[in-house]
């Protein structure tokens, strides 16, 4: 009673020492290290919370809200990065039924001879019998070396990673859509700018040739201006592609045929919706960005399978327990002689395998290394897009200011112009060249409103949109 009572003692402390298995020490660049803490303290400070799920509703726009939330439950490859997260998920799950105690039955009823020539001579060699085994079972691995639990470790850091890539992705498809749309809506007002200004040159044309009828103007002028209005066709050409190539964008992002998009006509940009900037950006990046989570969940995995392969070296217990009933009859199988069972540890010490364990240590310790400096790789370039979003919006924000001071000059010049015109003191052409110049600003500012909404989206995508994908219907 003794022996079997130490027995159980020294396989409970062997299960305890397994249990106290160390998680593995990961050695990464926090954020008051580098490069965050040196790149970013230049930044601005800001008092607004970080980007929310639906972000794009801060544009006060109804069709681009309906529009990317279409998107995110359409797209394809939102639909494959969602299915490889599942299936990570999954994984894990898999991994985690190791570790518990896994019950079985067994049923195999069948009919065998026995070969009269072989082991065993007659009367018992030469017959046919029926031979029928129910068992049921019970298995349970102690996992000593603790090396089940770091790949369980491992393969959950694996999903986390998968579900912070699929909600990286929703979020860069999220800001893609947004900047197309605003393309098409640069494109459909560029267009319209420059039809009226094809018209103010096809008059413009008409004055002169009439003037050049009349031998005040050379006709050297008029085929000036006549280039002039092939030149604005081209452009206007441009901008229908420009149209086309949008509309095309949008209908694959949201898995659709390009027709799909035909009848969207986005609103003209008329002012600015500056994204505030929020709290402690660079503290709170790391934490914020979900490829920057991704990359850390891939370097714990990693480490995981680091620490599972160092203690392959280890031995490890299994506890089987094994009872069930044999007969060479069915009407016996019942009886208390047909009972049968097994119950046992074993205990397994890997000794000698020519190199294998060695080369997978050296294995994982690379994988290490590579996936740590990816992790590296990834901070800096969170950085760097965040800086470059400020940079972005600082620069459009100047060039909407000089734009806009330069429309104002110009509108003051027409609104002068115009009164003359109207009092028979100034030519209709100049007129027309001053309300052209106008347009010309026009388009400008148009140009220099979309590009300050894309910083905007630019600036939101970079802090971590954090941008939530529809389920599919």
């Amino acid at each position: 009673m003794t022996t079997v009572f130490n027995r159980w003692v020294l396989l409970a402390s062997m299960a305890l020492l397994a249990a106290c298995a160390s998680v593995p020490k990961m050695d990464l660049p926090s954020a008051n290290r580098d490069p965050v803490a040196q790149a970013t303290t230049a930044w601005p400070t800001g008092d607004a919370a970080w980007p929310t799920a639906d972000w794009w509703t801060g544009f006060d726009d109804p069709a681009l809200s309906a529009l990317i939330k279409g998107v995110l439950a359409a797209n394809p490859s939102l639909a494959v990065a969602r299915s490889h997260a599942i299936a990570a998920t999954a994984v894990a799950e898999g991994q985690r039924s190791t570790l518990s105690p896994q019950v079985g039955m067994k049923l195999a009823p069948g009919r065998e001879q026995i070969s009269a020539n072989g082991m065993f001579p007659k009367p018992f060699g030469g017959q046919t019998f029926t031979l029928v085994d129910l068992a049921g079972s019970l298995t349970y691995r102690l996992d000593l070396s603790g090396s089940m639990r770091a790949q369980l470790r491992s393969r959950e850091a694996q999903a986390a990673a998968s579900a912070e890539e699929a909600q990286r992705a929703a979020e860069a498809v999220a800001a893609t859509t947004a900047r197309v749309y605003y393309e098409l809506s640069a494109a459909l007002a560029d267009r319209e700018d420059l039809e009226r200004m094809q018209q103010l040159i096809a008059r413009n044309r008409q004055i002169a040739e009439v003037r050049a009828n009349l031998g005040l103007d050379t006709q050297a002028l008029t085929r000036h201006i006549v280039a002039d209005a092939e030149a604005f066709r081209e452009q206007v050409a441009a901008a229908e592609e420009r149209v086309s190539r949008a509309r095309g964008v949008l209908a694959a992002l949201s898995g659709s045929g390009p027709d799909a998009t035909a009848d969207l006509v986005p609103p003209r940009v008329q002012s600015i919706t500056v994204v505030r900037l929020p709290k402690d950006m660079h503290l709170s990046l790391l934490s914020r960005r979900a490829d920057v989570r991704a990359a850390r969940d891939r370097v714990e995995s990693v480490a995981n399978d680091r620490l599972a392969a160092q203690r392959a070296y280890l031995p490890d217990l299994n506890f089987q327990f094994l009872l069930g009933l044999q007969s060479r009859a069915l009407d016996s199988l019942f009886e208390s002689g047909s009972r049968q069972w097994t119950v046992g540890p074993a205990l397994t010490l890997p000794l000698f395998d020519g190199g294998q364990r060695r080369a997978v240590n050296r294995t994982e310790e690379a994988l290490y290394q590579a996936v740590r400096a990816q992790y590296q790789q990834t901070v800096v370039q969170a950085v760097s897009d965040v800086n470059a979003a400020l940079v972005s919006r600082r620069g459009s924000a100047e060039a909407l200011q000089a734009a806009q001071k330069a429309l104002d000059e110009e509108s003051a010049s027409l609104a002068a112009l115009k009164r003359r015109y109207t009092a028979g003191i100034a030519a209709e052409a100049d007129f027309v060249q001053a309300q052209m110049r106008v347009l010309e600003r026009t388009r400008e500012v148009s140009r220099q409103l979309v590009r300050s909404r894309w910083a905007d989206i630019d600036l939101i995508e970079s802090l971590g949109g954090d941008a939530r994908e529809e389920p599919t219907r």
